[in-house]
């Protein structure tokens, strides 16, 4: 057992990740991951893990994790629902730092109760958890994609931490078109460990890191979440794209249901008020919301962080700070 809790560093900037449930079938689950991980040429070690192969293409597959030589800083695990948990395990009894949970077409990821043993296990072998429900994680500065994404974005200085894997295709599809460049992607998923405010924390104090973007579908610690914000808003550009009322009732309940909160909770939209008036920028509009994202970014090239913020909300017609313009 291993008591002391990994940094997320080792998660957000893996060396060695393992795929269990690694597969070469056409658009099984693990197939996806596993392309994905096989093809971030900088790691040191990709290895897949399943019994039914002993090798994936050209690559070795294990049987076992435990037949893994070496270190793992992070586990993919992509299996039905009814086998994560003695995955899970192994993976603990196995000293893996990081363990990410892909999504399941089941809706285990709202069962309270299961959530709470993998938490269990988690918790029993120190190790810590992505999601479940998570589509992954990419650092494209590092070239690693751990996700189900299949092309890895252009490297950048944004930040962008999503709670819908849905969302979160949709933002990449379009930051592509837009030449937007990113320094790490994290889908968050059910996020019963890792959650938005230490992701925040981490890139806030990230020297690749210019501009945090948040797409939030519900706050668990509302608190929490302000404090690590406006500790970011200090240091970087946040800007926020927020499901919810503006998007009908079936968005508030679909964000309820997933992260066992009320997205319009008043403790959460206090939250995102306190937010916005310490310096975060908020909007409902997903094309807007990476519009912002890059005109902080470009600007930030060029001036000082305050000035920086003055002059977009210039140009895009808001008050200026002391009602001058920037």
């Amino acid at each position: 057992m291993n008591p002391i809790r990994p940094t997320l560093k080792r998660a957000l900037c893996p060396e060695n990740i393992a795929v269990i449930g690694a597969s070469d079938r056409t658009a099984s689950r693990g197939s996806f991951v596993w392309r994905a991980v096989a093809r971030s040429k900088l790691l040191k070690n990709a290895w897949a893990i399943n019994p039914k192969y002993k090798y994936i293409g050209e690559r070795p597959c294990f049987s076992s994790i435990n037949e893994v030589p070496g270190s793992i800083d992070l586990a993919v695990i992509s299996l039905r629902a009814d086998r994560i948990l003695k995955a899970l395990i192994d993976a603990g009894e196995r000293g893996v730092a990081y363990a990410l949970i892909t999504p399941d077409e089941n809706a285990y990821a709202s069962d309270a109760t299961w959530l709470t043993k993998l938490q269990l296990v988690a918790d029993q072998y120190g190790m810590r958890l992505i999601g479940p429900d998570s589509l992954g994680l990419m650092n494209p500065g590092l070239g690693v994609n751990a996700s189900y994404w299949p092309n890895l974005p252009r490297p950048g200085n944004i930040a962008l931490i999503t709670q819908s894997g849905m969302i979160g295709t949709a933002l990449l599809d379009y930051a592509q078109g837009a030449e937007l460049g990113f320094s790490g992607v994290v889908s968050t998923g059910a996020a019963i460990d890792v959650d938005m405010p230490e992701l925040i924390d981490y890139y806030a104090n990230d020297k690749n890191t210019r501009v945090i973007a948040l797409h939030i579908e519900g706050i668990r610690r509302p608190r929490e979440f302000y404090s690590s914000l406006r500790a970011a808003c200090a240091r970087k550009h946040v800007v926020i794209l927020k499901a919810g009322s503006g998007l009908g009732y079936a968005a508030d309940r679909i964000a309820c249901f997933k992260m066992g909160t009320d997205a319009g909770s008043e403790g959460a939209l206090a939250a995102l008020r306190e937010a916005m008036a310490g310096g975060a920028l908020s909007t409902k509009d997903a094309s807007l919301y990476l519009l912002k994202a890059r005109a902080l970014w470009l600007l930030d090239r060029k001036t000082e962080a305050e000035s920086a913020r003055d002059q977009f909300l210039y140009l895009t017609g808001q008050p200026a700070h002391n009602g001058e313009k920037a």
